[in-house]
Formats: C-alpha cells, sequence, structure tokens
C-alpha cells in the first residue's frame, strides 16, 4: 500500500509506554524527526487538550501514514499501548493503513508476551534497536524506508 505523505499530518504515530519515554524523547525522535524531517505524532506532546484520550488515539492514527510499536516489557503491560495497537490493526485489516511496524527495543521473553503481541512480531517483519552504531544505521534505514514505502 503506498500512500502519499500530504494525504496525513504526520509520517508516523508512535506507541510506547511511558516507562519507555526515554528512549523515544533521546534516541528514536532526534533520528526521526531532527535528522530526517518526519513529522512524528507521539501522545504526550500532540495530543489536543480537552478531547478524550480514545478520540485523539483514535484521530492521530487516522491523520499517520504509519504506526510504530516500541515493544518491550513495558509495552507488554501497558493496556493503552495495547489498545492503540488494536486500533492500528484494526485499520490495517480494514485496508484503510498499513501494518504497524514494529520496533522491537529489546529482547522478549516469549512465555511474557501476549498472544497478540506474539502473533504480530512471528508474523511480520520488525526493526530491532541495538546499541551498535552501524546496526542503528541499519535501523534507521528500515524505519525511514518504511514510511516513505508507505
Amino acid at each position: 500500500m503506498n500512500i502519499d505523505r500530504e494525504d496525513f499530518t504526520y509520517d508516523a504515530f508512535v506507541i510506547y509506554p511511558e516507562e519507555d519515554s526515554d528512549f523515544v524523547h533521546d534516541k528514536l525522535l532526534p533520528k526521526l524527526e531532527n535528522e530526517n524531517n518526519l513529522r512524528v505524532c507521539i501522545h504526550p506532546r500532540d495530543f489536543q487538550p480537552g478531547k478524550s484520550i480514545i478520540e485523539n488515539i483514535v484521530e492521530s492514527i487516522a491523520n499517520s501514514k504509519r504506526v510504530f510499536a516500541v515493544i518491550s516489557q513495558n509495552f507488554n503491560q501497558s493496556k493503552w499501548c495495547n489498545f492503540e495497537l488494536l486500533i492500528a490493526q484494526d485499520r490495517w485489516l480494514n485496508n484503510e493503513a498499513s501494518v504497524p511496524l514494529i520496533i522491537m527495543r529489546q529482547e522478549m521473553d516469549n512465555a511474557w508476551i501476549k498472544r497478540e503481541i506474539r502473533a504480530l512480531v512471528k508474523t511480520t517483519t520488525y526493526a530491532k534497536w541495538t546499541e551498535d552504531v552501524c546496526g542503528q544505521e541499519l535501523f534507521l534505514h528500515q524505519i525511514i524506508s518504511s514510511v516513505k514505502d508507505g
């Protein structure tokens, strides 16, 4: 599914738990926004005050070309992250968007991953974060390509 960038307010909506905000704000956003000029939606900065959280989630995902899900043990435990992922998957199943891009922040024990997340990880190619500089370049290339290819 190749969708034009101008059709959306954001290039990407990032699903992540509060516990992983340092990773998103310090490592992911600078690479996406500053280095690659992508328009990224994150809830603490971009949700509109006065709207319900659910309304903000649904509208923000609908107005984003791609959805990135930062998977970690914290994600697995977050009801809001799981809800946002469900909304993104619903849009994909209804041919309204591309499949959510999984960003594997850390290795997870399959025994503790929720069934829905495990199924998505097993059936979707994902980008894996690494502290290795060369690995980060590959990671960034994968993410940027996913936005451009839609």
